[in-house]
């Protein structure tokens, strides 16, 4: 039904709630790495395509919740959004 709906399928590892509830410490940036990877190996069109490496780059020792701020924007996008946000 995912595939049919969004036009791929989205592991539990790479759900929003599970990243974005996790702490702010570099293992954020760990998880994050590891949903683009669950991504791609779901949905083969997608193989190579997601950004796997920057997310430790932001997480810094002076500001740790860095990504979690970026990450916490997203929690304010309608879900029923009619725009392409992303693209």
């Amino acid at each position: 039904m995912a595939v049919e709906r969004c036009g791929f399928f989205l592991p539990e590892c790479a759900y929003y709630d599970t990243i974005n509830e996790a702490p702010d410490t570099v293992h954020k940036a760990v998880l994050v790495k590891a949903a683009m990877e669950a991504i791609e190996k779901e949905n083969a069109k997608m193989d190579g395509v997601l950004p796997k490496e920057l997310y430790v780059q932001l997480v810094p020792e002076e500001e740790p919740e860095l990504l979690s701020k970026i990450i916490r924007v997203f929690k304010d996008i309608p879900e029923d959004i009619s725009i392409d946000l992303f693209g």
